[in-house]
């Protein structure tokens, strides 16, 4: 399984997460200025902070 995570490129703070089912090996992507993703097959890629928002740790 893959997870397709958004998330603001300033902070890393996490927007949404997609878990995928099926492997992706092409994909188109609408380009929102201050917003990446991030397609992974790890979980560990998460850190959440004391007041519990969610960040994309630096991979």
């Amino acid at each position: 399984m893959q997870i397709l995570v958004v998330y603001q490129k300033s902070d890393r703070k996490v927007i949404a997460t997609f878990e995928l089912n099926t492997i992706i090996t092409e994909m188109n992507v609408l380009v929102i200025p201050g917003v990446s993703y991030l397609v992974s097959s790890k979980k560990d890629i998460f850190c959440t902070a004391n007041d519990g928002q969610v960040f994309v740790k630096e991979i």
